[in-house]
């Protein structure tokens, strides 16, 4: 029987102490460590301030899961690289799709993997909607249209110190929506921006925006909506993924897109919706046991880091577009 593999957490926020939690839950992982220049540790864990004291004293770290702040993600992902170590990296990966390049080039070049977290793609409905646009079941697609209308408030972006920081959070498009964006990618490919516009609504001491609206054409042809925003009032208001198409009209809703509905029998019959509850903490264990597995058998099961890159590559140039104007 394998024995569990050793872990360490870089970046000890909200989503990090998540990490931290689904490990505790799992035999295929053991937590060794934990690193975070800012917050504190945690009880009964090696705590370090920078991973390089972290890596001397734990040599037998395979896996480190980089959940610092979104600046920081390279520079932490270059370390353990250079360390022989295997990475997950939470979303984005980067803010420049050729830091993630980076990134993959050196783990190709040092022998090691990298595991980003795209965890919605393993929710139900997104593995439904893969399915049936696989088989091609829906025929020509018409337009795709994403909608997400959250709050989020100052008492969010004064939270953490990086949240609302140019340089380490980036934008909504990155910190709050890149799962609408990366569910849109899997379906559907790439997509040309054809006019993006961006407004700041609520949040104007912020260095970017709140809001925005994407136009764009995929390859196909089809056409490609998104209106996003942070500045719903005291709470997240909607969450969907809409899909006009030949046989069918599809509706995903929720942040984790937790229910989804479907107009068009020759859609339903061949492959009827799902019944299983979405579990947001179910889909982010299955991206750590792909990364134990990938790690003892040798096999790589996860994301693909070029797929990563697209989906970064889609949101720069989104926002460099959008704010030339």
């Amino acid at each position: 029987m394998n024995h569990p593999v050793a872990v360490a957490v870089t970046g000890l926020g909200r989503i990090g102490r998540k990490h931290i939690e689904l490990i505790g839950q799992s035999p295929e992982l053991r937590l060794l460590a934990t690193c975070d220049p800012f917050n504190e540790g945690i009880s009964g864990v090696p705590h370090y301030r920078d991973q390089a004291s972290m890596f001397a004293e734990f040599p037998e770290l395979e896996l480190i899961i980089i959940a610092s702040p979104n600046g920081l993600h390279v520079e932490h992902s270059l370390e353990a690289i250079h360390a022989k170590k295997n990475i997950v990296i939470e979303k984005p990966v980067a803010l420049h799709k050729e830091e993630v390049n980076a990134i993959g080039r050196l783990a190709a070049e040092a022998g090691t993997m990298v595991f980003p977290v795209m965890q919605n793609r393993h929710s139900p409905a997104a593995r439904w909607l893969k399915e049936v646009c696989d088989r091609n079941l829906p025929g020509e697609i018409y337009r795709v249209e994403v909608h997400c209308a959250w709050n989020r408030n100052s008492d969010y972006f004064n939270m953490s110190h990086w949240r609302g920081d140019a340089n380490l959070d980036g934008g909504p498009l990155y910190t709050l929506f890149s799962h609408f964006i990366d569910t849109t990618y899997l379906l559907f490919g790439k997509w040309k921006h054809e006019h993006v516009t961006f407004r700041n609504f609520r949040h104007r001491q912020l260095p970017f925006e709140d809001s925005g609206i994407l136009l764009g054409q995929f390859e196909s042809g089809a056409e490609f909506l998104m209106s996003y925003s942070c500045a719903s009032e005291g709470k997240n208001a909607w969450s969907e993924i809409r899909i006009l198409a030949q046989n069918c009209t599809i509706k995903a809703e929720g942040q984790y897109l937790e229910k989804i509905s479907c107009i068009g029998e020759s859609v339903t019959n061949v492959c009827p919706l799902p019944n299983e509850p979405n579990n947001a903490d179910q889909n982010h264990r299955k991206v750590l046991s792909d990364a134990a597995f990938s790690i003892r058998s040798g096999q790589f099961r996860g994301i693909p880091i070029e797929e990563a890159a697209d989906v970064v590559e889609l949101i720069e140039t989104a926002i460099a577009q959008g704010r030339m104007r």
